[in-house]
């Protein structure tokens, strides 16, 4: 469960520092992440027998937070992309006993919690300076 945690945070934040630093497409940055993960995981199976059995869970994890990284760099910033993760994880893992975890749900659930976290981000930045928005250079 707390490798599932750690490679939605990692996912999430490698596939939207890929979009955003090298300018990649944003569906480009999430198939790249997606791929550098879960070949990094097929290389530690290698050597674990614990992981091996796992991969399948893993890939539908890091596949699904991809799309985390996805959003504009105008809503979800490096440092409110942790709550969006943190809340992907926990309806990910409320989800997969109702719903097959497939590509559509995966969006859905990924479009849930960045919707969510940018409502809550816009609340706190009224009362709190760290949710203050970030002057973004074009």
């Amino acid at each position: 469960m707390m490798i599932h945690l750690i490679l939605v945070f990692i996912s999430a934040y490698l596939s939207h520092f890929i979009a955003h630093t090298r300018q990649m497409h944003r569906v480009t940055s999430s198939a790249l992440s997606s791929l550098i993960l879960i070949a990094i995981m097929h290389l530690l199976a290698l050597y674990s027998q614990t992981i091996a059995l796992s991969i399948p869970s893993y890939e539908v994890t890091i596949f699904g937070a991809s799309f985390l990284g996805m959003s504009t760099h105008q809503r979800i910033e490096y440092k409110t992309l942790w709550l969006s993760a943190l809340l992907y994880f926990a309806l990910f893992n409320l989800s997969k006993f109702f719903i097959i975890p497939l590509g559509g749900t995966l969006g859905f659930l990924a479009f849930i919690a960045t919707v969510t976290t940018v409502l809550i981000a816009d609340f706190l930045r009224k009362r709190s300076k760290f949710f203050a928005p970030e002057l973004v250079k074009e």
